[in-house]
């Protein structure tokens, strides 16, 4: 075990069972890139009865999970009808937003871009051409409107949670290790929050990798050694996730060896909301 920036790392072959070597009877916190992966893990715990339970989340769960406060958290759900009710006719008008009906698609980007801004700590985006500026400030406008809007129903969201740094560890007081599992996806932001939090903590990266593809003081995969036997893998780029299964279904077809799916794109980040092709719906345009 070796340690940087007040993280540990251990690194694992492609052969090792992470799940099998690292679970323990011990209560410690377990952390996993999706859900799947929670999942199985859940397989290998056999906690001893009456003892006190580890705790299993998804890196999504557990993130939304440190922040909080005393006014009540709108979920998701909710937050597109609150943006709606700030936008003025002119607003509306410009953005082809008829009704309630037309916001959510405008709503996924509006605060896809905020989180942007937040995840990887930029105070805006240089460079932009004038149309690109002109609607930047129409953002901060709508986002001023839309936070006093939620301050004066007493709500509040994630991204006001995480702007004013509202860090709850108290879910977290009974245990003393924090444990990840194959996550090296970490936003700036993110890696601020693990420091902050390995002083309270011992934080234990779990990493099925070779120690030198992965920049420990970045936190970032540099590179990726593959073992030297395995199997054959083809990179193909799709525009859908329903192109992509029926190439999928089309090779299973063709070939009598077993064939296996990875989708490598579950989340991938980027400022949509200002891009010049940007489509609201079929018949909009922001």
């Amino acid at each position: 075990m070796e340690q940087e920036n007040n993280l540990n790392f251990k690194y694992y072959n492609y052969k090792q069972d992470l799940f099998k070597e690292i679970i323990s009877q011990q209560p410690a916190v377990y952390i996993f890139d999706n859900y799947n992966d929670l999942k199985e893990a859940l397989k290998h715990y056999q906690p001893k009865p009456l003892s006190q339970q580890s705790q299993f989340f998804s890196i999504k769960e557990f993130k939304e999970r440190l922040f909080s406060s005393d006014q009540i958290l709108l979920k998701e759900e909710k937050l597109p009808l609150i943006l709606y009710s700030v936008l003025n006719a002119e607003e509306k008008k410009e953005l082809r937003l008829d009704s309630y009906q037309d916001i959510y698609q405008f709503s996924a980007r509006f605060f896809g871009y905020f989180k942007l801004l937040q995840d990887y700590q930029l105070s805006e985006i240089k460079g932009l051409a004038d149309w690109q500026q002109h609607r930047v400030n129409r953002l901060l406008s709508i986002k001023k409107r839309y936070q006093q809007r939620l301050k004066e129903l007493g709500y509040t969201d994630q991204l006001a949670l995480k702007e004013n740094k509202n860090l709850n560890l108290q879910f977290l007081k009974e245990f003393k290790q924090i444990n990840l599992f194959n996550i090296v996806d970490f936003t700036p932001y993110f890696k601020k929050t693990l420091q902050q939090m390995s002083s309270e903590f011992e934080i234990n990266l779990h990493l099925q990798l070779k120690k030198e593809d992965f920049n420990e003081k970045k936190l970032e995969i540099e590179s990726l050694t593959l073992p030297e036997k395995t199997t054959k893998i083809e990179i193909r780029k799709a525009k859908s996730k329903l192109k992509s299964l029926a190439a999928f279904l089309e090779e299973k077809e063709s070939f009598k060896t077993e064939l296996q799916l990875i989708d490598a794109a579950d989340e991938v980040e980027s400022a949509e909301i200002l891009s010049d092709q940007l489509k609201i719906n079929p018949y909009q345009s922001l």
